[in-house]
C-alpha cells in the first residue's frame, strides 16, 4: 500500500478527487446560503402578512376587541400553523398560544422553551430542532403584540442539502479514490513486471523480453520499443561474442602449430646460438598468444552461461585446500610464504573446474605481482548466508584509482608491463564470480591486496 500511495496514477486520482470536494464544498455551501435565504425570507414575508391582517381593524385602547380578534384569526382545526402572543398595557396576557415573553419591538430569532417562549399545552411537545422567527411590536395604547413562524422548515431544508451533499461527495469521491486504487494496482504491476525483467536481463538472461498484451496502450508501446531495444542489443552482443569466438577458433589453431613446429626446429639445433635464443623467444611468444586466446574461449564461454549446466554442490573448502596444498612450493620457490585459514565448512552451488581456476588466477597473481619474502593468505569464513573467502597478501598494493580498471580484459598496471601475462586474469575471475552470483571486491589491504568473494551458501539439508 505506500508503494501504491506514491505511484503518480494514485496521486493523480487523488488530485481529482481533491478537486471534486472542492467543487462539491463550494456547492453545498452555495446552495445552503440560497435555500436558507429563500426560506427565511418567505418565512419572514409570511409573518409579516399575518401581523398586517391582524391589526387591520383594530382601534387604539379595545385590547379585549383585539384579542377576541386575534382567537378567531388564529383558531384552526389542524392547530395554529402561527404562533402569537398578546398582552394588554398592563403586561398581562390576553391571547395566544404562547406563554409570557419580554415584550420585543423588530424581528427577533428565539428558542422554545427555555427562557424563551413555551408552546402551549395544545401544541406538539417542545423540540430543541425548533426555533420561531417572531415579529413583535409595542402598540399605541401600550399592548404588545408577537406573531412568528416556526423555522423547522428551514431546518430541515438544511438537514436534507446536507445529507444529499454527504452522499453526493460519498457516491464521487470514494469511486475516484477506489478507481486510483484499482488502476494504481494494474500500473504497478506492469512497472513490476519491466522491473523484473530488467533485473533478468541485467543478470544475463538476454532473451526475457517484456509481455505485450495487445491492448495498444501506452505500456504497450513501450514494451515493444524496449523490447526491440532489447533484440537489437541481443543481436550485437552475440555479434560480439560469435566474432571473438571465431577469431579465437580460427587463430588459435595456426599458432599451436606454429608453436609446435618452432618447438621442433628448436630441438633440431645442435648447439646454443642467436637462432635458437630467437627461436626460444618466437616459441614463448605463441604460447602466451595461444594462452590469451584460451582466456578469451573461457571468458566468452563462461559469459554465455552454457557452463551453468555443469554446476552442483561444491565444498569450496575443499577447493581452497586442494589449491593451497599445489601453490604452496610455488610460492616457497619464489621466496615467499602462504599460509592458510580456511577450518570453515561452506557450500555453494557451482562448477568446481572454473572455482578451481579463478582461485589459482587469484594466488599466481598474489605470488607473481609481490615482492621477494611477501606473505600470501588464503582464508574462508561465514558471514550469516555467505561463505567469504579471501585471497590477501602484503605487497605494493594497487592505486585506489586503478582497483575497478584492473577487472577489465587486457588491462594492465603500468610498472608491470614488463611481466608476463595477458590481463586476462582477473577479467577471468570476474566472470566466473559473476557466474556463481558471487560478489567480487578488490581492495587494498594496507599494505597489500585484498580479493574478497562472497558466495551464497547453499541451504543446510
Amino acid at each position: 500500500m505506500p508503494r501504491l500511495l506514491r505511484t503518480a496514477v494514485f496521486r493523480l486520482s487523488a488530485g481529482f478527487a481533491a478537486v471534486t470536494a472542492f467543487t462539491l464544498v463550494v456547492l453545498f455551501a452555495v446552495s445552503y446560503w440560497i435555500v436558507t435565504q429563500a426560506l427565511t425570507r418567505q418565512i419572514s414575508a409570511g409573518v409579516e402578512g399575518q401581523f398586517s391582517s391582524a391589526l387591520s381593524d383594530w382601534q387604539v385602547g379595545d385590547a379585549a376587541a383585539l384579542a377576541r380578534e386575534l382567537k378567531d384569526h388564529f383558531r384552526s382545526p389542524e392547530g395554529a400553523s402561527f404562533y402569537y402572543y398578546f398582552a394588554g398595557p398592563n403586561g398581562a396576557k390576553l391571547a395566544g398560544n404562547l406563554d409570557a415573553i419580554a415584550p420585543i419591538d423588530g424581528w427577533r430569532e428565539v428558542d422554545f422553551g427555555g427562557s424563551g417562549p413555551v408552546l402551549s399545552s395544545s401544541l406538539p411537545d417542545n423540540d430543541d430542532d425548533h426555533r420561531l422567527m417572531a415579529l413583535g411590536r409595542t402598540l399605541a395604547d401600550g399592548s404588545f403584540l408577537l406573531i412568528g413562524d416556526d423555522l423547522i422548515r428551514v431546518l430541515a431544508a438544511q438537514e436534507t442539502i446536507t445529507i444529499a451533499f454527504e452522499w453526493a461527495s460519498l457516491v464521487s469521491i470514494l469511486p475516484a479514490i477506489l478507481l486510483g486504487v484499482v488502476v494504481s494496482r494494474g500500473v504497478l504491476r506492469r512497472i513490476d513486471k519491466i522491473n523484473e525483467i530488467s533485473r533478468a536481463i541485467a543478470d544475463g538472461h538476454l532473451k526475457e523480453r517484456i509481455p505485450v498484451r495487445g491492448t495498444a496502450d501506452e505500456f504497450d508501446r513501450l514494451a515493444v520499443n524496449l523490447n526491440a531495444m532489447l533484440d537489437s542489443n541481443q543481436a550485437l552482443q552475440e555479434s560480439l561474442k560469435n566474432f571473438s569466438a571465431n577469431v579465437a577458433h580460427e587463430l588459435r589453431a595456426p599458432l599451436s602449430r606454429l608453436h609446435q613446429r618452432l618447438d621442433g626446429l628448436r630441438g633440431r639445433l645442435s648447439e646454443p646460438n642467436a637462432a635458437t635464443e630467437l627461436l626460444d623467444a618466437a616459441a614463448a611468444d605463441s604460447e602466451r598468444l595461444i594462452a590469451t586466446f584460451g582466456a578469451l574461449l573461457r571468458i566468452a564461454q563462461i559469459e554465455s552461461g552454457t557452463r551453468r549446466s555443469a554446476f552442483r554442490a561444491v565444498s569450496l573448502h575443499d577447493v581452497l585446500r586442494r589449491i593451497a596444498e599445489i601453490y604452496l612450493p610455488v610460492a616457497e620457490d619464489e621466496g615467499k610464504s602462504l599460509t592458510t585459514d580456511i577450518a570453515a565448512e561452506a557450500m555453494c552451488f557451482g562448477d568446481v573446474e572454473l572455482l578451481t581456476q579463478m582461485f589459482a588466477n587469484l594466488i599466481e597473481n598474489a605470488i607473481k605481482h609481490t615482492p621477494p619474502g611477501a606473505a600470501v593468505k588464503i582464508s574462508l569464513r561465514l558471514a550469516g548466508p555467505l561463505a567469504v573467502a579471501e585471497i590477501e597478501d602484503n605487497g605494493n598494493g594497487i592505486p585506489p584509482s586503478e582497483l575497478d580498471n584492473v577487472l577489465e580484459p587486457f588491462y594492465r598496471l603500468e610498472f608491470s608491463r614488463t611481466t608476463s601475462g595477458s590481463g586476462l586474469g582477473l577479467a577471468l575471475v570476474k566472470s566466473v564470480a559473476a557466474l556463481h552470483d558471487a560478489r567480487l571486491i578488490v581492495e587494498n589491504a594496507s599494505p597489500g591486496l585484498r580479493c574478497r568473494l562472497e558466495f551464497p551458501l547453499l541451504p543446510a539439508a
